[in-house]
């Protein structure tokens, strides 16, 4: 069951808001990747798991909503706009960039890394 409601998600993700179903999609992603991926690998308290479920979820919602991170608001002759960098993982918004923070574990962090990789060829040293 998840830790967070769609309440929580809308107390924090005000700009475009989303529909419940969007975010409790969102939010299902977010626990399933807290389960996964933190759960039994810290001392942390459920209360921060659910804070940074929360987080997770708006992070998830602004990437769903804002179709990959971009959103333009104008007030008055200021136009802000923000765009989505591909490959930018948690980073890519301030709600994962707010988890992250949160996470005792580094595992979000790491997620969207390129991973190192090593490949072992046979190599014939007999000189046959």
């Amino acid at each position: 069951m998840a830790r967070t409601v769609i309440q929580d998600v809308k107390d924090i993700y005000s700009d475009s808001g989303g529909t419940d179903a969007e975010i409790y999609a969102a939010i299902d992603i977010a626990h399933v990747l807290i389960e996964d991926r933190l759960v039994g690998r810290t001392g942390a308290s459920e209360t921060l798991l659910a804070k940074i479920e929360t987080l997770l979820a708006a992070h998830f919602l602004v990437i769903n909503v804002e179709r990959g991170g971009i959103a333009s608001e104008k007030i008055g002759d200021a136009v802000e706009t923000m765009t989505f960098k591909a490959g930018s993982g948690m980073s890519a918004t301030r709600y994962g960039q707010q988890a992250m923070l949160l996470d005792p574990t580094g595992v979000l962090a790491a997620i969207g890394r390129k991973r190192a990789s090593m490949a072992m060829y046979p190599v014939n040293i007999s000189g046959a």
